[in-house]
């Protein structure tokens, strides 16, 4: 008889981690770097206000998708497990390239944009702004200060969960509820500066919030990527669903409860961002927009010394959760023979009792994603690459969760989503990678260029001979052909 599972044998999440594990993923780097570059991009704070609104909006209906498919089909891996069941006549392709495009491109670099991010805010609080450092630096060192740093973040993340993972979580956790209080903080604070209880100027850029809009559509698309790219992580908890105690009823409340309060905090830290800091500062910010509000608000010691350090910690957060996702699906696709030496990602640590060969595959491909992009590009690069495979999946996934409702419509369903949420979010889906092929606004320099989508789908189909030579010769040549109606639905 066999053992049980490897990650069975990993502690279980309680409901509150469950929450947490869902805010201290979706608050990262997004909320903290990307609203003055979307401000930029759209030209006017009224027009980015109502690109974030959307942005929930996608995120949520996303969110109650993924808890349909986790309840129906409540195993850990996430969408390889939903793939897996409802793609099988691919004969596990579709998972196989799921699971190979999360462990070589989406999560490492999800990981290495947010250690880049927390770097630099680190930066900032030592040497106490942009110009400082270029200046005391140089551009060339600043940047691979940066990056060190930045891989020293994701090193000290893989040796905690190296050495225990249930203080890993903690320690995330703790983290998430620190960046819930920053923002908290953040929104306060812009409220008491517009009713003019803080003595700080306040800009005038809500007398007008529509002018300036941008005519391009494409600047629209390219900034509804870095909004959701701000909300990714809605789906966390369903690459952990059998670590959930009692998931069908605690994944809808903490997937729920996390979208809406991250949404809310989301659309009111831009407000204060932009009620406080001037426009031609705002649309020059690159990506320490929090920090340029934190010293304007809080004086130049405290707001850009201090605060920026709890800024880039609350980055080191969203690492530690993006690692633990990966770390399930690589030792997900290893229970499912998806990729070499499965035996050794299997195994536990004698001591530990970790995965500690998954936790180093993990470390090593960040560490590349951290090190080899041009150095002006770095963070843009990164996100470029890591977005289209991710909308790519998401949009199959969905695609299956439709099929299911067609071809089994009287299955046993512990969440039902409406129909137009799904609808809704498939074609979100197709929107943002029609791009890909057919640039909206090539001379917009905020558009990822042309190259950054292809490597990214030559990562997924590189995919494919390895899955030919892995997976397909070894099948059963007289498996019965299977299709939707074939899959196999939980039920209580």
């Amino acid at each position: 008889m066999e053992g049980p599972s490897v990650i069975e044998r990993i502690p279980v999440l309680s409901a509150f981690e469950g929450f947490m594990m869902i805010v201290s993923q979706m608050i990262g780097s997004g909320i903290f770097s990307s609203p003055g570059q979307i401000l930029a991009m759209v030209g006017a704070p009224g027009t980015a206000i109502i690109l974030w609104f959307i942005g929930s909006l996608v995120s949520l209906c996303g969110s109650l998708s993924y808890i349909e498919l986790g309840t129906m089909i409540p195993r850990s891996g996430g969408e390889r497990a939903y793939l897996d069941s409802v793609y099988k006549w691919t004969k596990q392709l579709i998972p196989f390239l799921f699971c190979w495009t999360m462990i070589l491109c989406i999560r490492p670099g999800a990981a290495a944009a947010n250690s880049t991010v927390s770097a630099e805010f680190i930066l900032y609080a030592i040497l106490g702004s942009q110009e400082s450092k270029d200046r005391f630096l140089g551009i060339t060192w600043a940047e691979w200060i940066r990056r060190i740093i930045a891989f020293l973040a994701i090193s000290l993340v893989t040796l905690t969960y190296g050495i225990r993972i249930k203080l890993a979580i903690r320690i995330h956790i703790a983290i998430g509820m620190m960046k819930l209080l920053l923002l908290t903080i953040f929104c306060c604070c812009g409220f008491f500066v517009f009713i003019g209880l803080i003595d700080v100027p306040k800009t005038q850029i809500w007398s007008e919030p529509f002018k300036n809009t941008s005519p391009q559509f494409g600047n629209y698309i390219s900034s509804l990527y870095r909004i959701l790219w701000s909300f990714d992580g809605w789906g966390i908890l369903t690459f952990s669903v059998g670590d959930i105690n009692n998931a069908r009823k605690i994944l809808p409340r903490a997937g729920i409860a996390g979208v809406i309060v991250t949404s809310v905090l989301y659309i009111l830290t831009n407000i204060a961002y932009f009620t406080v800091i001037p426009y031609e500062v705002a649309i020059h910010s690159n990506d320490i927009i929090s920090a340029i509000y934190t010293r304007i608000i809080f004086g130049e010691t405290f707001g850009s010394r201090v605060l920026p350090i709890f800024l880039g910690l609350g980055l080191y957060g969203s690492v530690s959760a993006v690692t633990y996702s990966v770390t399930r699906i690589i030792l997900s696709a290893a229970e499912a023979g998806y990729i070499p030496f499965k035996e050794a990602f299997l195994k536990l640590h004698p001591k530990l009792q970790t995965p500690v060969n998954a936790l180093l595959l993990n470390w090593g491909i960040t560490s590349i994603y951290i090190f080899a992009p041009p150095s002006e590009q770095a963070f843009d690069v990164v996100v470029g690459i890591l977005r289209f495979p991710t909308w790519i999946f998401y949009g199959v996934a969905i695609f299956g969760l439709m099929c299911l409702r067609v071809r089994q419509p009287k299955a046993p369903r512990p969440f039902r989503v409406w129909s137009i949420a799904i609808v809704f979010f498939f074609l979100v889906c197709i929107l943002l990678v029609i791009p890909f092929v057919v640039p909206l606004s090539a001379n917009s320099p905020y558009i990822p260029d042309l190259w950054v989508g292809a490597i990214a789908l030559g990562i997924i189909l590189a995919g494919v001979p390895v899955w030919y030579l892995k997976i397909y010769r070894h099948l059963p040549t007289d498996i019965e052909k299977e299709d939707l109606r074939s899959v196999r639905i939980e039920s209580d």
